[in-house]
């Protein structure tokens, strides 16, 4: 084992009781205390075999802005409607993937 590999894993095993994954049941209840009022995002590829139809919201209205389209009002598809209980913190951005095939 040469030096530098000596050191880097040294280095990780330092680091490792810092990771809340490893924490104690008691050290790591009180991270998901501090956490409970995080912010979360989801992100869902278009290509991993959902029914776009059914995921994507109709469009009632819509504006464009910075070459976007912007939706203001829509009725969400049948996977999202879950999504109505949190409509006014949550956002759908689509046309992210630049047409990939």
């Amino acid at each position: 084992m040469n030096r530098r590999l000596f050191l880097r894993q040294a280095g990780v095993s330092i680091g490792l009781p810092f990771l809340p994954s490893l924490m104690s049941p008691q050290i790591a209840v009180g991270s998901q205390q501090a956490m409970s009022g995080s912010k979360k995002m989801v992100c869902i590829g278009n290509m991993l075999g959902f029914h776009p139809a059914a995921f994507w919201p109709s469009e009632k209205q819509v504006g464009i802005e910075g070459g976007f389209t912007a939706v203001r009002e829509f009725e969400y598809g049948t996977t999202t409607q879950p999504l109505k209980e949190i409509r006014e913190q949550s956002t759908l951005i689509r046309g992210l993937d630049h047409d990939t095939k």
